[in-house]
């Protein structure tokens, strides 16, 4: 009896050994969640490109001594121009995306937009962008 029970406790052992690992269905599940987070990844890297593109224009704007005594028309007309040349037309489209505030010695351009993209059916993801440069116009 007592030869069976080490035969059997070693049969086990074996077993245990030999069944270490993640299963099939494991590798799925887990293939399937990083799959998923590569996905909403691979959405949401362009609207942060798209910021970052805006942001560096915005701030060569405020540097370009071209912006000296110009109005906030002629300020947003350079700034669509650009903007049009990043290929980043529905943001220059936007018409409440870019205010002018007025403060001394110039304007602030006050950037405020938000991107919404469909991931997959019906679920979406929304980016919210928020940038200030202070323009010296006189």
């Amino acid at each position: 009896m007592a030869e069976l029970d080490k035969q059997s406790n070693s049969q086990v052992n074996v077993m245990i050994k030999k069944q270490i690992g993640m299963t099939l269905v494991s590798w799925m599940i887990v293939a399937t969640f990083l799959g998923g987070v590569g996905l909403v990844v691979l959405k949401i890297i362009p609207a942060y490109m798209n910021y970052a593109s805006v942001k560096s224009i915005m701030d060569d704007l405020a540097r370009d001594d071209k912006i000296k005594g110009q109005s906030p028309k002629g300020i947003r007309q350079m700034l669509n121009s650009r903007l049009e040349v990043n290929d980043l037309k529905t943001i220059s489209r936007d018409k409440k995306a870019f205010k002018f505030r007025k403060v001394d010695g110039g304007y602030a351009l006050v950037l405020t937009y938000e991107e919404r993209e469909n991931i997959f059916a019906n679920l979406d993801y929304v980016v919210v962008f928020d940038h200030e440069v202070e323009l010296r116009t006189k």
